[in-house]
């Protein structure tokens, strides 16, 4: 009831301000603004947002890898039979698509130029658990959502992932 927000996994340069979640309105814009200066996209997640996420800018013009350490994309929603019909038409349209576990990003470094004050950034460095590096110039993070706790920071209400309740759904504050 409280809602939920996008998790971001807790790797090493993932604060980055390139790399974007798809939740919100304003996220999508984010990720909008971001395509109109790159031209490769990396995409963190396989399952529906992170897919329809790809999809959306393979058609923006970016060449777009999709990263997902599970064997295959859809995991959840579907067998790997199923999934791989998505998975081939994504390649059709030229999605490249790496699953599996050495496919699992281990940290993420931004590649800085010029001198400082002056710096701008330059590729984002996808760090995979194989050895390989993934070059991109922005990333959306597509690996899943977390409860929104922002309702009952401050207050006696318990909460751990989400709200802790009892067995009649009232919280530990009386009458809630």
């Amino acid at each position: 009831a409280a809602g939920a927000v996008a998790s971001f996994p807790p790797l090493p340069g993932i604060q980055d301000p390139r790399i974007v979640a798809l939740r919100t309105l304003n996220d999508a814009d984010a990720m909008i603004e971001l395509t109109r200066k790159s031209e490769r996209a990396v995409v963190l997640g396989g399952g529906y947002i992170g897919l329809e996420a790809a999809h959306a800018l393979r058609r923006r013009g970016l060449n777009v890898t999709v990263l997902e350490m599970i064997p295959h994309v859809l995991y959840t929603y579907m067998d790997e039979t199923a999934a791989g019909i998505i998975s081939d038409d994504l390649r059709d349209e030229g999605v490249i698509i790496r699953t599996g576990e050495a496919h699992q990003v281990m940290q993420i470094e931004s590649e800085r130029r010029g001198i400082w004050p002056f710096r701008k950034s330059g590729a984002l460095h996808f760090y995979l658990r194989s050895g390989e590096v993934v070059e991109a110039d922005m990333a959306v993070c597509a690996t899943g959502v977390r409860s929104s706790l922002e309702l009952v920071r401050g207050t006696p209400i318990r909460a751990d992932a989400g709200i802790l309740v009892d067995d009649y759904l009232q919280t530990s504050a009386p009458g809630i």
